[in-house]
């Protein structure tokens, strides 16, 4: 008699698919990268128009430019979906290098170019050349988290686009600390030129997945720990601290110099390239940490396995042998006559015991029906799959449908009123006639505020949806209620402190959308186009927010109110006026994008409906279980029960 085959599988074989770390580690951290150069045009505009004689409106269009660019967005999310997230992030980096490089050499004369129209077209080129390299970077690094995440999508989200609304003020800080007086803001081009290549290029050929690995999320197994979430919001915590000091070092520096005598002081006082290590070493320490540990572990599991599968190979002998006596046994019993029946092990109860092995070690990829421990079943994991209530669709059918126009309204608006402030707010501290050292300051405290947005908003609208059932566009509601708020502040501001405070609520509004745009897209309109459906809010929403509210609006008041009686030139305004109806007519876009946002929960509450109804069941569950055990307990135990049954 053949010996069985036996059912067992190695457990080498059980961790076949491939983790999740190495691609969260890779795509959070590639992610600072993109926000650096997008959001710091405010940093570097005011020496651009100085050293090249541009009027406001030459700069508003070089600016608008690089946010328009976001109308074709949607083409590099196509591109990532098409071609795997490894290769458009390898592509984004090297163009977005270039770009930046070629924009420096002309902004600081290095090229000449003579025309005055050719120079303009040429910068708002390459602004759009800059943004769709990002975009490339960025679509590509929330389509991997979306598939790998699992049900860390929330946190991972939110921690990747804290890292972009803090890129604008890490770099800033980090030019800051290494910038000589000799140096022109313009010199923060080749700095950030360099970062797109070493953080984003090089990182995402290392640890991005293939296209074929992303085109699955059973691919990944969910190895994300609360320590590793925990080490990178320290990181994050660390980052934006680390800016807010530099930021307030360099005010109170200004307002010395304003004691001495110096003006629009600014000096070299204080400044140390330690800023700038630190600030590296908090962006990708933690990441390291959570890969080096991660390789570590599965050294150790591997070598689990090995003497697991060694201890497998020796039970499948002994099992085989067991079957085959048992087999003899009853075929001698049959041919002897013996009526009595011989009771042994159900030849099935190893490949019970192996189901149930292999159940435990997928747990984390899924829900999962299998008992431990006295039958107690496993929780399912709650996560907001919603491609059962609505299938995936494409961009164009997404256009299709009322819920996508109303989130449409509400995030240009909210985007766009955060773009007004990081290109003009060179131009409004100028108007102010505050000190030229609230500028960088105010560009890292709006970049701290929305980067600390962005991650509360993330693990905050997780937290409320598996818990509560909240609808994750709620949050949506909450952000457009701050904005208004933030630039009725503005538009009275007329000190350092009100116009710093504005300018931090308006950061926290304009970092609250992020999240949602990824979180909300995947959600709603399913995760196979995720690449080019979030880059479509994402780019539209820059390009047609910064168009009207920057172009069209801010640009119209400011040179309506140039007066040549106090103005230097023919270019610059100066008073409270430059700006003041801007920030009010902004706030009032805002509370419209109230309206819009509760009507986007409304068409979109049978999305989350599943989750509440998941979270019912589980809190069901979990009384009837309480209530089993308490009665099991004055009674005899539900095994002898079991054990009785079949004698009676």
């Amino acid at each position: 008699m053949s010996p069985p085959s036996s059912s067992l599988t190695p457990m080498s074989q059980v961790n076949a698919k491939r983790s999740n770390i190495p691609a969260m580690v890779g795509a959070i951290g590639v992610a600072l990268t993109t926000g650096g150069p997008t959001y710091a045009f405010g940093l570097y505009g005011a020496a651009l128009k100085q050293n090249l004689g541009l009027s406001q409106g030459d700069l508003d269009t070089i600016s608008t430019a690089f946010f328009v660019a976001g109308l074709l967005s949607w083409a590099p999310g196509l591109f990532a979906d098409r071609f795997g997230a490894r290769l458009a992030i390898c592509i984004g980096g090297c163009t977005g290098c270039t770009s930046l490089l070629l924009y420096w050499c002309i902004a600081k004369e290095y090229i000449v170019i003579p025309s005055h129209a050719v120079l303009v077209t040429s910068l708002s080129l390459l602004g759009i050349f800059t943004f769709e390299s990002s975009a490339m970077v960025t679509g590509s690094v929330f389509k991997v988290l979306t598939v790998t995440a699992g049900p860390s999508k929330g946190p991972a989200v939110g921690v990747a686009k804290g890292l972009v609304g803090l890129g604008s003020g890490a770099y800033t800080c980090m030019f800051e600390s290494i910038k000589t007086s000799n140096e022109s803001d313009l010199d923060f081009l080749p700095l950030a030129a360099f970062l797109f290549f070493t953080c984003a290029t090089l990182p995402g050929f290392m640890l991005i997945p293939s296209r074929k690995e992303l085109q699955s999320t059973d691919n990944f197994t969910h190895d994300a720990q609360p320590w590793h979430f925990r080490a990178m919001y320290c990181g994050l915590i660390g980052m934006g601290l680390l800016v807010i000091w530099d930021s307030l070092a360099a005010l109170i520096s200004s307002r010395n110099d304003d004691d001495s005598g110096d003006v629009r002081g600014g000096g070299d006082s204080g400044k140390s390239p330690w800023t700038a290590i630190v600030l590296f070493a908090l962006w990708w320490g933690p990441l390291v940490a959570i890969y080096c540990s991660h390789k570590q572990q599965q050294q150790r599991q591997s070598m689990g396995d090995n003497d697991d599968d060694h201890r497998g190979s020796v039970y499948q002998t002994i099992h085989s042998q067991d079957e085959e006596d048992d087999d003899s046994n009853q075929q001698e019993s049959a041919n002897d006559g013996d009526e009595s029946t011989v009771e042994s092990a159900p030849a099935d109860e190893p490949e019970a015991t192996t189901d149930l092995l292999l159940a435990d070690n997928h747990h984390g990829n899924g829900a999962t029906t299998a008992t431990r421990d006295g039958g107690v079943p496993n929780p399912p994991v709650i996560m907001a799959h919603t491609t059962a209530i609505h299938p995936d669709r494409t961009l164009f059918q997404m256009l299709q449908t009322p819920e996508a126009y109303c989130f449409l309204w509400s995030s240009t608006i909210m985007v766009g009123s955060g773009t007004v402030e990081t290109n003009n707010m060179g131009q409004m501290t100028e108007a102010l006639s505050l000190p030229s050292a609230v500028t960088p300051a105010s560009m890292a405290l709006f970049s701290v505020a929305q980067a600390a947005a962005r991650v509360v908003t993330g693990a905050a609208s997780e937290y409320t949806l598996q818990k509560y059932g909240w609808p994750r566009p709620v949050y949506l509601v909450f952000a457009a209620g701050i904005g208004a708020g933030a630039h009725f502040m503005l538009g009275w501001a007329t000190g350092e402190v009100g116009f710093v405070l504005g300018v931090a609520l308006s950061g926290i509004n304009f970092g609250m959308v992020w999240p949602l745009l990824v979180l909300c897209s995947g959600e709603i309109f399913g995760a196979s186009h995720v690449g080019a459906n979030y880059l479509f809010y994402d780019g539209f929403s820059s390009a047609a927010g910064t168009l009207l509210l920057s172009k069209f609006i801010a640009q119209d008041v400011y040179e309506h109110h140039i007066d040549p009686a106090t103005s230097p030139d023919a270019f610059t305004c100066l008073g409270t006026d430059c700006f003041r109806s801007t920030h009010f007519i902004i706030a009032i876009f805002c509370l419209t994008c109230v309206f819009s946002s509760v009507a986007f929960v409304v068409l979109t509450k049978d999305v989350y409906k599943p989750v509440m109804a998941i979270e019912t069941a589980v809190t069901d569950a979990e009384e009837e279980e309480e209530s089993g055990v308490a009665e099991n307990g004055s009674n005899e135990p539900s095994e002898n029960v079991e054990m009785e049954s079949p004698t009676q």
